[in-house]
């Protein structure tokens, strides 16, 4: 009598189907998440796995993800994401691996890079992305440099660094006398900084405004001298040295106000609306009428925080 004979059957092996965005993405001239050009880096073929784990995230949306090719900026490796053929913030971690990758959103990336007029060349003052935390009301990005400080989610941030980061963090962040920073960091003697200062008041060295007030960093006038400076160097000027404005109290309803080289819309409610472009800007001014008036933090403060301006609502 035969043996019976066992009859082995071989699987043939599946390959894994593509995602979504490896498939979709080069079909737009465009690069899944974590994905590089042929002649990067060395270095980049260890981040890629690190960005590509943050992708599931974004495969949830009903909207397809892709970036532009991972890219150096500063002492960062970033990708710059698009959905639905629009910028859509970034995924950053520092170049030589040391920090965890991040997703910002547009406006985050927005403000992240904000000080940074020239791009992706030079020193890094922000520092490497930490993590989130909320305080009190605030969004915050933490970083190695200090952190991003948001007070609503469509708006630009205030990128706060070094000593003045340590400063309000040592006075109870927004719940002490400082309250909440407004507006970007910036030299005193500048463009802008000078026509803010009133006589009799320092007016060489590093500030930044806070809605009760401002930091004051006599003697430094550059980004890079004041991020290595400690919070002992920094000097607290409290609102009231100001005094009144001499022509009283203004109601900005219906106009722009300006702080450090950020304008936002009030708009009839009171309501005060970032204006990203310059284009918007224009059709604030011409279009609604709006005159921009340069303001101090707590007037700033005095209007609560709205949206994104988009000039079409307000016609």
């Amino acid at each position: 009598m035969e043996e019976p004979v066992e009859e082995i059957i071989v699987a043939k092996h599946q390959p894994e189907a593509p995602d979504r965005d490896e498939e979709d993405c080069p079909q737009l001239d465009l690069y899944p998440i974590g994905g590089y050009t042929e002649d990067a880096p060395a270095h980049f073929a260890d981040l890629s796995p690190r960005f590509r784990a943050l992708a599931e995230v974004e495969w949830a949306k009903v909207e397809l993800v892709c970036g532009h090719a991972m890219e150096p900026w500063r002492d960062l490796v970033i990708q710059r994401l698009v959905t639905d053929g629009a910028p859509d913030g970034a995924m950053i971690t520092a170049a030589d691996g040391s920090s965890i990758v991040m997703r910002l959103t547009e406006i985050e990336w927005v403000t992240y890079k904000f000080r940074y007029v020239a791009g992706p060349v030079g020193p890094n003052l922000v520092g490497y992305p930490v993590g989130r935390l909320f305080w009190g009301s605030l969004s915050i990005i933490r970083t190695t440099a200090g952190g991003l400080v948001f007070d609503h989610p469509e708006a630009m941030g205030v990128p706060l660094i070094g000593g003045a980061w340590d400063f309000w963090e040592a006075n109870d962040g927004p719940n002490g006398f400082m309250g909440v920073p407004v507006g970007k960091p910036e030299s005193a003697t500048g463009p802008i900084g000078a026509d803010t200062w009133s006589e009799g008041l320092p007016s060489s060295g590093a500030r930044q405004e806070f809605t009760e007030g401002w930091l004051f960093l006599p003697g430094v006038l550059t980004d890079v001298e004041a991020a290595a400076q400690p919070m002992s160097r920094y000097e607290w000027h409290d609102a009231s040295e100001l005094g009144p404005m001499p022509s009283g109290p203004i109601d900005y309803r219906g106009h722009i106000m300006q702080i450090s080289g950020i304008s936002f819309y009030v708009d009839k409610d009171g309501v005060r609306h970032w204006i990203r472009t310059t284009s918007d800007w224009s059709c604030a001014h011409w279009d609604l009428g709006a005159t921009e008036y340069e303001v101090r933090g707590f007037e700033l403060a005095s209007y609560p925080l709205g949206d994104e301006f988009v000039c079409s609502r307000f016609k």
